[in-house]
């Protein structure tokens, strides 16, 4: 397996792209036909499939994978290549040229834009027999992703706290706040300041990667307003106004939270912060670079207005597998295609581990049923809570700056909610005026 080494929590800091960012990658490459190249000649019989990702430990899973199949199938060779936050940059300038890989995994920040460019080949049941994606992956929302990959779970919002830190402040660690209520006192009892008043341990910190949508999907709110083939900015809503003002309330009255300490998986793990709200994927994180404080750590639903999900305790995520690409030979294309299907069909083993890995509730029917599934706490928790919380679809990386654009100008310009919630509406609306987000929901 070929590296490019970044670590995974960086790459979620780096590797979403804007927009602008893809259409000038996309420009750098050439044009090329649906099949740059015709590779059925006796001579070159033996295919070599290519699989591009990221996060090492994810991609050694797939070289796993490749090299069990390479072995079984002697006219071919699995080479996984492992990137950085550079990856979508490479891919967007590689595939219109024909030089990018057989099969790439997907990230939903990117996965409609590769779709809608015909970036992606579709797995129709022509070219994919005998593999009912929609009855293997019932709960994965097939009629709005479309069949271009299978997903390899679903990532829960998680409420995630120190047990130790709430024994050391009197809290009970086996019964974690479930409402806002509850969660501020928590927080204010958690945070921890010097002596000029610095917050040195925070009660809280979040997860910068549409944190909002969390509260407002708890409020009943949305984020856009859809209407038959219409979609319409809805960022200035009574619950989205609220949803901000969780926050302000958080770092201005409350002081529990501070937006310049590390990362949220850095926070908790360094031990920085004692409680965050976040994706399902931190926990394996958590356990594999942070391994004194992972057993420290308590999990739960997000808490809500209510204490309950009513209607969401949060936002869920579908984390995508492999696509096969277009714009490579046909023979490529059809050994990458086999592949896929071994995968899919013959490899639960890892479907298993990919999920596992993340933290994520397994996607496939089979895999939550079976005794790995049940004897993981966590998976199964996520599967509980799975259809409980609301999925955007698509999470680009622009509807994520917007996010944060007006959490600065609010904490950091001191502007009134209705005037960033504003600026929120009027960026969001022009992004869906202009084609770039139309997948959301």
């Amino acid at each position: 397996m070929h590296t490019h080494a970044l670590s995974r929590r960086q790459f979620l800091r780096l590797g979403a792209i804007t927009g602008a960012s893809v259409t000038l990658a996309a420009c750098a490459g050439v044009s090329g036909p649906a099949h740059a190249g015709d590779a059925t000649s006796p001579t070159a019989a033996r295919q070599t499939i290519t699989v591009w990702g990221w996060w090492e430990e994810r991609m050694k899973i797939f070289q796993r994978a490749g090299d069990d199949y390479a072995a079984a199938n002697s006219d071919v060779d699995v080479v996984v290549e492992t990137y950085g936050g550079e990856i979508w940059t490479k891919v967007f300038a590689a595939v219109p040229a024909g030089t990018g890989p057989t099969l790439c995994k997907m990230q939903t920040t990117n996965y409609f834009k590769m779709r809608d460019e015909n970036l992606l080949i579709e797995l129709a049941e022509d070219i994919f027999p005998g593999v009912n994606l929609r009855e293997n992956y019932p709960d994965h929302a097939w009629d709005q992703y479309g069949f271009f990959c299978a997903p390899e779970g679903g990532q829960p919002a998680v409420f995630t706290y120190n047990k130790a830190m709430f024994e050391e402040v009197g809290l009970d660690p086996e019964a974690p706040p479930t409402t806002w209520a509850e969660f501020v006192v928590a927080a204010e009892a958690l945070t921890v300041r010097d002596s000029n008043g610095v917050i040195t341990r925070a009660g809280f910190q979040y997860d910068d990667w549409l944190p909002v949508l969390n509260p407002l999907y708890q409020l009943g709110g949305m984020v856009v307003t859809r209407d038959d083939a219409s979609i319409t900015a809805n960022f200035t809503s009574p619950e989205m106004e609220q949803a901000y003002q969780f926050f302000l309330d958080l770092a201005r009255t409350h002081q529990v939270w501070d937006p310049d300490f590390p990362y949220v998986s850095d926070a908790i793990g360094n031990r920085q912060a004692a409680m965050s709200i976040g994706e399902a994927w931190v926990h394996g994180v958590y356990k594999s670079d942070f391994p004194d404080t992972f057993v420290e750590l308590g999990f739960a639903p997000p808490p809500t207005p209510t204490g309950g999900a009513a209607p969401y305790y949060g936002r869920k995520n579908a984390v995508l597998g492999l696509a096969l690409i277009q714009n490579r030979p046909q023979a490529e294309s059809d050994a990458g295609l086999k592949f896929l299907e071994y995968l899919v069909t013959e490899r639960l083993d890892t479907q298993f581990d990919l999920a596992n890995i993340s933290g994520l509730a397994p996607a496939h029917v089979e895999l939550m049923a079976g005794e790995q599934g049940q004897a993981r706490p966590f998976l199964t928790f996520g599967a509980q809570k799975r259809p409980l919380e609301n999925n955007t679809i698509e999470v680009s990386g622009a509807l994520n700056q917007i996010v944060t654009d007006v959490l600065n100008l609010l904490l950091l310009e001191n502007q009134p909610l209705p005037a960033a919630l504003e600026h929120g509406q009027m960026a969001l609306q022009k992004l869906i005026d202009e084609g770039d987000i139309k997948h959301i929901y």
